[in-house]
This record gives C-alpha cells, sequence and structure tokens, in this order.
C-alpha cells in the first residue's frame, strides 16, 4: 500500500485480485513491520479471483506509512 494518511480509527478497504482464492478458502492476512500494533487487518468476501482486504488505524494519531500486508490462503471445501 502506498504512504497515504490514516487518520486514528479511520479504515480503508481493496480489492486483493489473486486467481488462486475461492468462495469457500479461509484467507489470513497480517501486516508486517515495525509499526504492526498500530493497524488491525482482515479479509472479507472470498469470491472466484478476489476478496476485499480492510485496513484499520487503530492507533491514537494519523499514520502515514507503506504498510505491508502479508497473505495465506487456507483452500477449504463444501461437504
Amino acid at each position: 500500500m502506498n504512504n497515504a494518511a490514516l487518520a486514528a480509527g479511520a479504515q480503508v478497504q481493496f480489492t486483493f485480485n489473486n486467481s488462486l482464492v475461492s468462495p469457500t478458502d479461509i484467507v489470513q492476512v497480517i501486516q508486517s513491520g515495525s509499526l504492526a500494533a498500530n493497524y488491525n487487518v482482515w479479509a472479507l468476501n472470498p469470491a472466484v479471483g478476489s476478496l476485499v482486504i480492510v485496513l484499520k488505524n487503530i492507533s491514537a494519531g494519523s499514520l502515514s506509512e507503506a504498510v505491508q500486508i502479508s497473505f495465506a490462503i487456507i483452500k477449504g471445501a463444501t461437504a
């Protein structure tokens, strides 16, 4: 992500495209780096080839840094 300002308590979301994602999958996302305690990050709505990632600033101030997000796709199934 770029280093745009994110106000205290604010959150942003974006669509993440990846051909390996399917609707039954569980996607684990984490924010890495020295200021990881300042953010919450989670994945929503896995679909065929995409999902939504949400990043929230949980600090008391505005932050402007390039956030690095790592992810793992856990393949799921419907029985």
